[in-house]
């Protein structure tokens, strides 16, 4: 099995830095924020699963 280490998502960066620049009143700022828990939901459920996989023998 390849390892790789699991890095921050590309998609959720580039949400967070539109979320800054969109006024408050932007119509569209509501479902980007949504969007953006969405992705951050889905990475920590994805490194909190690492934690059990490293109690996994390694095929080495």
């Amino acid at each position: 099995m390849i390892l790789k280490e699991r890095t921050y998502p590309l998609l959720a960066t580039k949400y967070e830095a539109l979320l800054r620049r969109l006024p408050d009143k932007h119509p569209k700022k509501k479902i980007i924020e949504n969007e953006l828990g969405k992705i951050i939901a889905g990475y920590r459920g994805e490194k909190s699963l690492d934690y059990y996989l490293s109690f996994l023998p390694s095929d080495e």
